[in-house]
Formats: structure tokens, C-alpha cells, sequence
């Protein structure tokens, strides 16, 4: 029995400078497979959530496949890695809800934090063929700051938004947006919806015929930035935890506790850091209703990315992203007691 008492700082430092076969000989093998959405805008807000929880993880120089991450309440170890929504649900899948951390012959338990929306979005194009999609929602995070929206440079243009020819979108999202516009202008409209690999905002600038993207928003700036000025919401897009439908029959008693605890913290977590958002239940869910007011003449619901974000209280976010961030924020000194 070893007890360890220290603050975050000191074990951010031990975690840097260790490796798997050294963190395993001293907090144990790790529990799961966390996997982070790619995506900017949950990538952010789940950053943000992490933030404030107890899970401190490996600094690396640059982007690898797997790093790891470390409950410093519990002692508890997770690999992680950064994976596009559709391809983390994907490996759910085809990996029958584990997979194996480099090397190590550890087959692990994979939990995925990806949008809502987007999970959504990839059952419905796996539906369509007739696929089974056997992943379920394990747990909410209680956040609504990431958006789908409609984008253009101009407000005229989305005004005329049944006129279009084509729309640039995510591909995760693709469905997402076809049933919406269906559902926004009818079946008789002409619109095609392309799909791109990753964010759609800068694919138009090499396309013709394309003056509106959908993207998924939080900060806004990869938008600006590419010269886009007028939005119609869409949707918004909480975060959820993802895991095989029957992964937790499949998986040890401690295993499953591990798992649920970890859910609790960023459940706290994500309370903390979004006080004045209401819960999330996706039972509830809908298309936004705005989507009937798409394209109407007269009865619109454009408004410049500017005003869309104060609304959000996400004004002047992305002018934050160089600023220092402290990565300890909320966690207090941790007094760890392992077998």
C-alpha cells in the first residue's frame, strides 16, 4: 500500500516524464479507452470540461495516437486519443467496443465522447443501408455550447437559401442536413448536399456553385476567418459519452464502477463549467423548429455570426485562444491511495 500525497502540478510532472510499462507498475493497468472528438468545437468543450475535473493528461509535443490520462482522484488510468466522430463510432463498432493500446496486448473498453448530433447523424446513414449501429448513449454532458448552423457571406444568401444549388457540409453531418432541409423547404427542393471529410468551411473556396456550408460552431473563428458573416442555427449539439450497447455486459464489476465513475466526474464537470445550461435529454431531441421558418419569405431567421455568438455568450471566445490557460483549474491537492 503506497500513499501519495501531492498536488496537481507534481503528478502533471510524474505523468509527463513516466511511460505506460512505469505508470502501470504504479497506478495499475488502465481502466478504458476514452476517445475525444476531432472536431474543433467539442474538442474545445471537451478540453474545457477536462479542465475542471480531477483527469489530468500526458503533455505531448505533438499529436500521437494515444497518449494517456490520469484520475487524480481515483488513481485510475485511461488511454486516450483524438478521433473524428464517425471513425470512433465506427471502431465501436468494428472492434466489438474494445480495442488494444499500442503494444501492450491491453484490450480495453472503448468510451467515446462525440456530439450528439453527430452520433445521430451516423446511425441515420447506417440505417439507410440497412446496417445495424450497435453503440448507445452511456452518459450526457450537461453543455450546449457546440452548433450546427447554415453559413454564407451573405444574408441575402441564405434568405434565398432554397435556391441553392449546392451546400457544403461535415460528412458526419450529412444526413443531419439533408433531413433537415427536407424537412425545412419539402420534398420538391433541389438543393445537393455535399459531404466532406472533417469541417466543410474552406472545401467552396476550390468548388463552384457553393455559397453555404453547414459546420458545427463554437468559437466561430474558423467561420470569420474564411470570410463566412450571416448564420441560421440549425441545431445544438451536446456532448455525449458513446459506448457498445452491450459493453458493460461484457466487462468486469470494477471495470463497469470505473467506467461510471468517470462518467460522474466530467458529469460534475461539465455542471461546473456550464452552470446556466439546461440538462440535456436526448429522448427529447428534435430537429430545431426553426427549421420550418428556413427560406421563408418575410419570416427568416438570419443573423450575422456576431450576434449568434453573444447570444450563445460566446462573444470574443476565439480572441481567448492564446491566452494562458491554467490546466489545474478546480483540481485540489490529491491525496491518492493505491494497492
Amino acid at each position: 500500500m503506497s500513499t501519495l500525497n501531492v498536488d496537481a502540478r507534481t503528478l502533471q510532472r510524474q505523468l509527463d516524464a513516466s511511460d505506460l510499462e512505469t505508470l502501470m507498475g504504479e497506478y495499475g493497468a488502465p481502466v478504458a479507452h476514452i476517445m475525444l472528438p476531432k472536431q474543433k468545437a467539442l474538442k474545445r468543450i471537451a478540453q474545457e470540461v477536462f479542465q475542471q475535473s480531477p483527469i489530468l493528461f500526458q503533455s505531448q509535443p505533438k499529436r500521437i495516437d494515444t497518449t494517456l490520462a490520469l484520475n487524480a482522484k481515483t488513481g485510475d488510468l485511461y488511454a486516450v486519443s483524438i478521433e473524428h466522430t464517425e471513425d470512433a463510432l465506427t471502431l465501436i463498432d468494428i472492434c466489438n467496443g474494445f480495442s488494444t493500446i499500442n503494444g501492450s496486448g491491453l484490450k480495453l473498453p472503448i468510451v467515446a465522447m462525440v456530439g450528439y448530433d453527430g452520433m445521430r447523424s451516423v446511425s441515420m446513414r447506417r440505417a439507410e443501408k440497412g446496417e445495424n449501429s450497435p453503440f448507445e448513449i452511456h452518459t450526457t454532458l450537461q453543455t450546449t455550447k457546440g452548433g450546427l448552423v447554415f453559413a454564407a457571406k451573405s444574408k441575402d444568401t441564405l434568405i434565398a437559401l432554397k435556391e441553392q444549388e449546392r451546400i457544403a457540409v461535415a460528412k458526419t453531418y450529412q444526413p443531419l442536413y439533408e433531413r433537415f432541409l427536407k424537412e425545412a423547404l419539402g420534398h420538391d427542393h433541389n438543393i445537393k448536399v455535399v459531404g466532406f471529410k472533417g469541417g466543410g468551411e474552406h472545401k467552396p473556396i476550390i468548388m463552384s456553385n457553393v455559397d453555404v456550408v453547414g459546420e458545427l460552431v463554437d468559437s466561430g473563428g474558423s467561420l470569420i476567418e474564411a470570410g463566412y458573416t450571416h448564420v441560421i442555427p440549425v441545431h445544438e449539439s451536446p456532448v455525449v459519452l458513446a459506448t457498445h450497447s452491450d459493453l458493460f455486459n461484457r466487462v468486469d464489476e470494477i471495470t463497469a464502477d470505473k467506467i461510471h465513475h468517470l462518467a460522474g466526474h466530467l458529469q460534475d464537470a461539465s455542471r461546473k463549467a456550464f452552470p446556466n445550461e439546461p440538462a440535456f435529454d436526448p429522448k427529447e431531441a428534435t430537429l430545431s423548429r426553426q427549421a420550418t421558418n428556413v427560406g421563408a419569405a418575410g419570416d427568416h431567421l438570419v443573423m450575422d455570426i456576431e450576434t449568434y455568438l453573444d447570444q450563445k455568450g460566446k462573444a470574443g471566445r476565439r480572441k481567448d485562444h492564446s491566452e494562458e490557460r491554467t490546466p489545474f483549474a478546480g483540481i485540489e491537492p490529491a491525496i491518492l491511495t493505491m494497492e
